[in-house]
């Protein structure tokens, strides 16, 4: 999981710092896609941006959903928050629709028919662990080459 936060903090971050100087302050949206392996399945990602304050020094703080896909209901408890200590939010959005539970949550782990988990041998390699072993340059996984 924790290489999970890590592979999305830094694929977001750099849109969020390129965002911040062009997206208007408040509530908005936009769409991430110029990530390859998001190149048919877009991300949109909800932002909130202070009214007040230095844009270029704010932090910025990336808020993941749950199980639940919800992220209205994170946004506004995030953006009172963001408000008060001044710093950016931004939340991905990865619809069921585009984004199953296999893949966002299991991470092409578990077989998506009966919820078992894969064996080994046929385990696919993930589109997120081929980017994650890309991105992080992340070779070994309990002794075997990924």
């Amino acid at each position: 999981m924790k290489r999970l936060i890590l592979f999305f903090a830094i694929v977001f971050l750099g849109a969020g710092l390129r965002a911040a100087s062009v997206l208007p302050v408040g509530e908005g949206k936009f769409t991430y896609k110029d990530y390859p392996p998001f190149a048919d399945r877009p991300v949109d990602v909800h932002y909130y941006i202070p009214a007040s304050g230095d844009v270029r020094r704010m932090p910025i703080v990336f808020v993941f959903e749950g199980a639940d896909r919800g992220f209205t209901y994170l946004l506004k408890a995030w953006k009172q928050e963001a408000e008060k200590h001044k710093f950016m939010v931004f939340i991905p959005h990865f619809d069921l629709e585009r984004f199953p539970l296999p893949d966002y949550q299991e991470v092409g782990v578990m077989n998506d028919k009966d919820h078992t988990i894969r064996p080994a041998e046929s385990k696919r390699r993930h589109w997120l662990i081929k980017s994650l072993s890309t991105s992080a340059n992340l070779q070994v996984v309990n002794g075997k080459d990924i």
